[in-house]
């Protein structure tokens, strides 16, 4: 039986994903770059910034145009850190804040005064890099009551695999994003027979396409998010179609030794789920 408990725990950051063919890549952060939370985050952690000599991070609050309004900043030096613990702050549940990391550099004097009165001479902060910046929103109390409620009828169910899977929707359908994502990553990894790799990236294909939906719902957030969304939900999606033609190959072959026809795999081209099809779209791969 799956039993997932909805606590908090400090967990390595999320995997980097890449941008189709632009070279840029999405944030290596915890939290996820987008997504609810069920508590105030401890601790943000980021990718490593080679060259940085200092980093500014900064919490912000979105008001509904999406202007931000500072709630706390703080100079982080890097030395092979790449996290910072936040202190107790008061953060209102449904409204969204947006945190990001500004790398400094040392040997340019066109330092921005003012930024930093202890920064060092010629340091300046240029614009931060894509992937150094996220957002983030805690659910209200009865948004997370109808989340635990869900999640204790789920677990009544007798068959794991469906288990799992509803979970994971069902917190993405909360805009739990990254506790989503986590659940079925980890259940993957404990049970990586071709069965379950091809469910799990089912689920991760329709949680991604789950948060292309919430972004285009809000006004106001980087257009990158859109991008690293996209790409992700189409690499998961290229991944159930390679698993079902890969599938589709090998089946004939076992029908033979049987000496069965399989009129199952009669046709030569393999079909995804129709809520995985998307009309008009490339399903060129992309790199990883």
């Amino acid at each position: 039986m799956v039993n997932y408990r909805m606590h908090t725990t400090e967990e390595p950051p999320a995997t980097r994903v890449r941008c189709g063919e632009t070279g840029q890549f999405g944030p290596r952060c915890t939290p996820l770059f987008y997504t609810a939370l069920l508590t105030p985050p401890r601790r943000l952690n980021w990718s490593e910034i080679p060259g940085a000599v200092r980093c500014r991070v900064t919490l912000s609050r979105l008001d509904t145009g999406g202007a931000a309004q500072p709630q706390w900043s703080a100079f982080a030096v890097p030395n092979g850190k790449i996290s910072w613990e936040l202190p107790a702050l008061d953060l209102t549940p449904g409204t969204l804040y947006a945190w990001h990391v500004e790398p400094l550099f040392a040997g340019d004097r066109r330092s921005r005064g003012g930024d930093d009165p202890d920064a060092p001479e010629g340091v300046r902060a240029p614009h931060p890099p894509p992937g150094m910046e996220a957002r983030f929103w805690l659910l209200d109390a009865d948004a997370m009551a109808h989340v635990k409620y869900s999640l204790g009828v789920l677990e009544q169910s007798p068959d794991p695999e469906f288990t799992l899977l509803a979970q994971a929707i069902l917190l993405s359908e909360a805009g739990l994003f990254q506790d989503a994502l986590r659940l079925v990553q980890q259940g993957a990894k404990s049970d990586p027979q071709s069965v379950q790799t091809l469910l799990a990236d089912t689920a991760l294909s329709v949680i991604y396409r789950q948060m292309e939906q919430n972004l285009t719902a809000r006004s106001g957030l980087p257009a990158c998010f859109k991008t690293w969304v996209r790409n992700r939900e189409q690499y998961h999606r290229n991944r159930v179609r390679a698993q079902m033609v890969n599938a589709q190959m090998q089946a004939p072959s076992a029908a033979n030794e049987r000496g069965q026809r399989p009129d199952v795999f009669a046709r030569q081209d393999a079909q995804l789920p129709p809520f995985l099809e998307r009309k008009g779209k490339s399903n060129k791969p992309i790199a990883i």
